[in-house]
């Protein structure tokens, strides 16, 4: 899903763009065999989910290849919606750029069939968007860091409390 992709944000939105391509949104995706990761039968087997489904792959796929990733879960609120229900909820990934912050990237897309997808697009790091939530140095959320060509990865989940991995 990454070949070619030449820096980290690159990277991101071919993983992003593979799982918006070769996926299908339903809200009724199969149930995985008993012992089975549903993330991975989601991406190898029945290719089809909702949006934690995605955000799911995408923040595991995103590790994967070398990015601080997270899940995260709440509320696509839009101008005029006054009262908040279950249809407003909402999944997607977040990766770490230093100097910038967590930008959201939604691999559910146009996908869903509730529209509940406005609004999350990622921006490149140079354009200063996103950058909301919390940084690798308030609470240890992240990855004080970017993809390093060296071959060392970020830790597969969050450090407690400030420690990071080494640059």
């Amino acid at each position: 899903a990454i070949e070619g992709a030449e820096n980290p944000f690159d990277r991101a939105v071919a993983i992003m763009n593979f799982l918006r391509e070769n996926m299908r949104y339903t809200l009724q995706p199969d149930t995985p065999p008993r012992g089975r990761d549903f993330v991975s039968h989601f991406l190898l087997d029945s290719r089809e989910g909702y949006c934690s489904y995605y955000a799911t792959a995408m923040a595991v796929m995103g590790r994967i290849a070398g990015l601080p990733t997270r899940y995260v879960e709440g509320y696509l609120a839009r101008p005029g919606v006054e009262v908040l229900t279950g249809e407003n909820a909402h999944a997607w990934a977040e990766v770490y750029f230093r100097g910038v912050g967590w930008i959201p990237f939604d691999a559910t897309g146009g996908n869903s069939g509730s529209g509940n997808t406005d609004g999350i697009t990622p921006q490149p790091p140079e354009a200063g968007g996103g950058g909301t939530g919390d940084t690798a140095e308030g609470g240890g959320l992240g990855y004080d860091g970017d993809y390093n060509p060296a071959g060392d990865a970020p830790t597969p989940s969050p450090e407690p409390d400030g420690a990071l991995p080494p640059e």
